[in-house]
């Protein structure tokens, strides 16, 4: 391998990636997200499975199981706003590690708690860590794929996300009755350290932030990254000023500056929007089936269902959205939740159609939502990618804040299960409005070339 006698800034490094075979490095490193990815979908789910239970034991009413849904989320906010783009400073590696930690402590003394406000507070502190990692996964693996993959393997990612889901439903189902609820929070917990210990030994740092250490060891760190992909070393890093893949502000604010504005608020309505039918769905539908009469562990099985059906959803967005525009694809998604929904509540079903249709509303709802993560991953530049992503996750979880708060105070006047999922079908449409608004370059499909 000969090196490049030119300087290379981030912008240099991303076309380095994109005219590269995909190699086992960087395979590494999508399996590294996934898998913590795979913990998120456990630990956020953890509560939704266990909140029959934790209800029965303490006598809660469902506002109060709202409070303790709600108080996740408004954890998860904070940290997507405002500890993620921590991410674009100091780097995706300590931010994550960083997070993973805080999740593992949160969840393993969630086991232990004797209140609902105890509860309250760790849910909220897990949310802090889960909010941060998220983005700076979606920013990682963004950075680590060629663009003619960047698409699916970013699909890949979030559909582990549910795909964890699906795992501790099955680790609840067979968890609560031999050893109560609070089992499955020490157990991922548990897992969260194992999860840790592997990151710190496996987990490289992105190409693009280590160019942006001039005067350390980014230039080796880079070359030693390159070399495992097979790729021949740089010479030199770009000296500042010279990287040219976007601007040297890397707040809010730049979010926000007039070439992006417009963009960027449809993507915040999108998120929002879709958040709060999305974590209804997530927080409550065990909760209502089993509450109309479903027996403890089928319920949990349409919680399973829902996220079995996301999971598969999501790698179809993505590996379709390799030859079709990602925006117009997360739009008919969007609109074919909505309906699945409308007929959810219109039907009354058998087991076997029952939990037929909740997959086929998760294949559309969870498709279509999350990938706006990698609309979000796609439209910012490297040094504002991770600021994107968080301040749209951010934004999103007002209506995920909203959306299970929401449906526990309508549960309490009375509203039927039915009334609830027409009424969050609506904001599924207006999602799909703003995000066919959404219109940058960056967002059209490339061929995939035989490789």
């Amino acid at each position: 391998m000969k090196s490049d006698s030119q300087s290379s800034s981030s912008s240099d490094i991303e076309k380095l990636i994109d005219n590269a075979d995909f190699s086992p490095m960087q395979l590494v490193v999508l399996v590294l997200c996934c898998g913590l990815n795979i913990l998120d979908g456990i630990d956020v789910l953890a509560m939704s499975y266990t909140a029959s239970s934790v209800a029965e034991e303490w006598g809660l009413q469902p506002h109060q199981l709202g409070a303790v849904f709600s108080s996740a989320l408004i954890g998860m906010m904070l940290g997507a706003m405002f500890i993620a783009p921590l991410a674009d400073k100091y780097g995706r590696r300590p931010i994550v590690l960083g997070s993973v930690a805080l999740i593992s402590v949160g969840m393993l003394v969630t086991g232990f708690v004797t209140s609902v406000w105890q509860l309250v507070i760790l849910r909220g502190i897990t949310g802090l860590g889960i909010g941060a990692m998220l983005a700076s996964l979606t920013a990682l693996v963004s950075e680590f794929m060629p663009h003619r993959r960047r698409n699916f393997c970013l699909g890949i990612l979030q559909a582990s996300y549910p795909l964890g889901a699906v795992i501790g439903s099955f680790f609840a189902v067979g968890m609560i009755p031999e050893y109560g609820w609070r089992s499955v929070f020490i157990a991922a917990g548990l897992m969260g350290f194992v999860a840790l210990a592997v990151c710190l030994v496996l987990l490289p740092e992105s190409m693009q932030i280590l160019a942006k250490n001039r005067n350390g060891d980014g230039l080796v760190r880079i070359n030693r990254l390159l070399a495992k992909m097979k790729v021949a070393p740089i010479a030199k890093l770009a000296e500042a000023g010279g990287d040219k893949s976007g601007k040297s502000d890397i707040g809010v604010g730049s979010l926000l500056a007039s070439e992006q504005r417009r963009m960027t608020i449809n993507l915040w309505m999108a998120f929002m929007l879709s958040f709060s039918t999305l974590y209804f769905l997530i927080s409550w539908i065990p909760k209502l089936l089993s509450d109309a009469g479903l027996p403890l562990d089928k319920s949990i099985y349409t919680g399973a269902a829902l996220n079995l059906g996301g999971a598969l959803g999501i790698v179809a967005l993505g590996f379709i959205s390799t030859y079709w525009k990602i925006t117009k694809l997360i739009m008919v998604f969007l609109l074919g939740g909505a309906g699945f929904m409308v007929l959810f509540a219109s039907l009354n079903l058998s087991m076997p159609f029952l939990l037929t249709l909740t997959a086929l509303i998760g294949f559309s709802v969870f498709g279509g939502f999350v990938s706006l993560y990698s609309v979000a991953a796609r439209i910012y530049p490297p040094q504002a990618r991770t600021t994107g992503v968080g301040w749209a996750i951010g934004m999103g979880r007002m209506g995920a804040i909203i959306g299970p708060y929401a449906a526990g105070v309508m549960i309490g006047m009375g509203f039927t299960t039915s009334t609830n999922f027409l009424v969050f079908a609506v904001p599924l449409v207006a999602a799909a409005f703003f995000t066919i608004n959404i219109k940058s370059p960056k967002l059209l499909s490339q061929p995939v070339p035989n490789r």
